[in-house]
């Protein structure tokens, strides 16, 4: 994690992630070789509520498009809108950051 000092991670990552991490020992390896690094360097981002209000404004629009309710679409499009919606907010101050997404070859414990 070098580049840990100038990269944020997404709090909607850090979700996505953690829900994939289904064992005990799954967690402390994600917990301990990803998050540690991006909190204890307060590098962790949230979308602003201005983000959460595109995110409805898009699925609604995609939906005046081609019909196809929420309910119908992939599960993760509203994590994916999120993660790619700007501005992030970080310690209370609206920042624009890129979430990064780790990979199972990254932490070899999260492998299924």
């Amino acid at each position: 994690m070098r580049n840990a000092p100038m990269t944020y991670m997404s709090a909607v990552v850090m979700q996505e992630l953690r829900a994939g991490a289904v064992t005990d020992a799954q967690a402390k390896v994600l917990q301990d070789g990803i998050f540690d690094v991006f909190e204890r360097r307060n590098r962790v981002v949230c979308p602003s509520a201005l983000a959460f209000k595109d995110c409805g404004r898009i699925l609604a629009t995609l939906f005046r498009q081609d019909g196809v309710p929420l309910k119908d679409r992939p599960r993760s499009l509203v994590n994916d809108i999120l993660i790619e919606m700007r501005p992030y907010v970080l310690e209370g101050e609206m920042e624009r950051a890129m979430a990064i997404e780790p990979t199972r070859a990254v932490l070899p414990g999260l492998g299924r």
